[in-house]
């Protein structure tokens, strides 16, 4: 697991320190830094010089092994992948072909769910309709010659399907979400940006528990590092204060500054109590940097 990074030169990332805990969520306004501390975790990132901002960008990170030792590394090379899913995308028709991790903007959602074995496609298919209750199944079916696609099955008539241009954004995004988990390749960090676009609220909560779940190894045989970008107050009413990581541009240069909650001290103390612990309601307060320019 990734536990600290220190990049230098990236972007508008002159100087920034992180830490990271299983499950990182990076919250602030609009071009505040958040993808371009996503692309900085991304290992080839570095290597490409059009990408820095200053000169060429540095990365050095602090990692813990299984065995909790700790060690550090230069341009380490894990598993990474990062989404910025597009639902008409993941609406598309797919080509048949063997599909192993889901493309950046999930179009190819068809061919990763149709690479699963049939009882990973039905334990997946039951956690759909569990959060998502309208839908009795989700499978793939012929479209034409060599090519297939989604479809959702009824809950109350199970013989109507509806199509992928069918169902809502937030349905097409859970499936997505949840066939991470089941991806046969496998990553080490999962970077997703916006996962709460298209989602009724309370999806939002299933998604961050989800999430959670995969990166403390309490879904499957392996945890999965996940960081998120958002710039959503109401995702933050499911996050753990420990996990929130707040990104704004200093006024002097515009350079990225990373801040974690002081949960320690009596001002936090005080600020939650005053907002009724909405972390939320407090980052837009402007205190946490959640007001461009406040």
């Amino acid at each position: 697991m990734i536990t600290r990074a220190h990049i230098r030169n990236f972007r508008c990332l002159a100087d920034v320190d992180i830490t990271f805990e299983p499950l990182t969520i990076l919250v602030g306004p609009n071009a505040s830094g958040k993808s371009a501390l996503l692309a900085a975790l991304e290992p080839v990132a570095m290597t490409v010089g059009s990408n820095s901002r200053h000169h060429q960008g540095s990365l050095s990170m602090q990692l813990s092994g299984a065995d909790g030792k700790v060690a550090m590394a230069n341009n380490y090379g894990h598993r990474f992948q990062l989404l910025h899913l597009d639902v008409e995308q993941m609406r598309a028709v797919n080509v048949v072909q063997e599909a192993r991790v889901l493309d950046r903007n999930g179009g190819n959602l068809a061919n990763v769910f149709a690479t699963l074995s049939r009882s990973e496609q039905s334990a997946l298919a039951e956690q759909f309709k569990v959060l998502v209750p309208m839908y009795d199944d989700v499978d793939v079916k012929p479209y034409q010659a060599g090519s297939h696609r989604l479809v959702f099955r009824d809950r109350w008539t199970p013989s109507f399907q509806y199509e992928p241009s069918q169902v809502s954004d937030g349905t097409m995004l859970m499936l997505a979400f949840l066939v991470i988990q089941y991806q046969p390749q496998p990553i080490d960090v999962l970077a997703i940006e916006e996962p709460e676009r298209g989602l009724h609220p309370y999806l939002v909560g299933e998604v961050v528990r989800m999430l959670r779940r995969l990166a403390t190894g309490d879904l499957g045989p392996r945890a999965i590092q996940v960081v998120l970008a958002t710039h959503s107050a109401e995702l933050l009413e499911f996050a753990e204060p420990r996990e929130v990581r707040f990104l704004s541009r200093r006024e002097s240069d515009g350079a990225t500054q990373v801040e974690s909650a002081p949960t320690e001290t009596t001002d936090w103390a005080n600020a939650v109590k005053e907002y009724q612990g909405s972390l939320g309601g407090l980052w837009l307060s402007g205190a946490l940097g959640g007001v461009p320019g406040g």
